[in-house]
């Protein structure tokens, strides 16, 4: 299925033009196929510039597949070779002279004879007699954060990343790790991809690992992982990881994350599951290895920090 997409001015066209390609790219990685295509680069071509000048955050929310497509191709090697660095746009760039969109909710102001303002105005106030004023619910706080306040742990997960991140002897840094574990408030969950089968390229697979990192963004502070592509192209490429998360579930990371649903999670170590000697090698091997794993090769290697 090919699109034609051309931008205009009336932002409901654009709308209408990117709730079809949203549609169907709902279930798909690419236009056509499972690799990037003819029709793709023709598409995101259409949409680089109202993606750097017009679309900002709040109008694309509904469009979250587009996002997810259009921000996959351009960061593509092939891509960034033409194009350059995408930066996606935040504040909807307005014509010279043009007035920028009254806020929601904005009263307009009209024109009234002296009378018929008086009486505007004693019925505004009648109104707000009637009326009762409506508090706005206060935003549910993150489970995470209620855990961190109700169920303090002694691990520090800001602490570790410092250590994993500045240590010269990685082994050294996993010692250390061994010893500040708590297994009361934190668990390590291996994950595995369901559908390596549709991994056909190292790129395209090593991008769907950045892709899922990327909307994990919501819980970095309570998640530490190390995600690895595996095998290659003439037989299987393979993406697995191990996580570190707060808490004993992984629903928090299912909850922020809706990719996290095509990945098996296993249980390694967390309340009431000691880390055992063999769990302690398998997540040095994932956190540590950076040639071969599980005796495949290593094309790819992503640390969540």
């Amino acid at each position: 299925m090919f699109f034609f997409f051309r931008y205009t001015k009336a932002k409901n066209d654009v709308a209408s033009a990117l709730t079809i390609l949203n549609n169907h790219l709902l279930y798909r990685s690419y236009l056509v196929g499972d690799q990037i295509t003819l029709a793709d680069i023709c598409v995101v071509s259409a949409l680089v510039y109202p993606m750097k000048l017009v679309c900002d955050k709040n109008f694309l929310k509904p469009f979250v597949n587009v996002i997810r497509w259009f921000t996959t191709c351009v960061n593509q090697p092939q891509f960034k070779a033409v194009l350059g660095d995408v930066t996606m746009c935040k504040v909807e760039l307005l014509a010279p002279g043009q007035e920028a969109p009254a806020a929601a909710g904005a009263a307009k102001k009209v024109e009234t004879k002296p009378k018929e303002a008086k009486k505007a105005k004693a019925k505004a106030v009648e109104d707000e007699e009637e009326e009762p004023l409506v508090v706005p619910e206060k935003k549910a706080e993150h489970p995470y954060k209620i855990m961190d306040k109700d169920q303090p742990s002694a691990f520090s997960m800001d602490a570790w990343k410092k250590t994993y991140s500045n240590a010269t002897n990685l082994e050294e840094a996993m010692a250390t790790f061994w010893q500040i574990f708590d297994k009361e408030g934190w668990s390590l969950w291996h994950q595995a991809y369901k559908y390596n089968e549709e991994n056909k390229k190292i790129f395209m697979t090593s991008n769907a690992v950045g892709g899922f990192q990327q909307r994990t963004d919501e819980i970095r502070k309570w998640a530490f992982g190390v995600m690895d592509v595996l095998g290659t192209e003439e037989t299987v490429l393979e993406i697995k990881g191990v996580w570190l998360l707060r808490g004993d579930t992984v629903e928090h990371m299912i909850q922020a994350n809706d990719d996290a649903n095509w990945y098996e999670w296993t249980k390694l170590a967390g309340k009431d599951m000691d880390p055992s000697d063999e769990v302690k090698a398998q997540v040095a091997a994932y956190w540590i290895n950076e040639t071969e794993l599980e005796g495949k090769p290593i094309q790819d290697s992503k640390v969540f920090k």
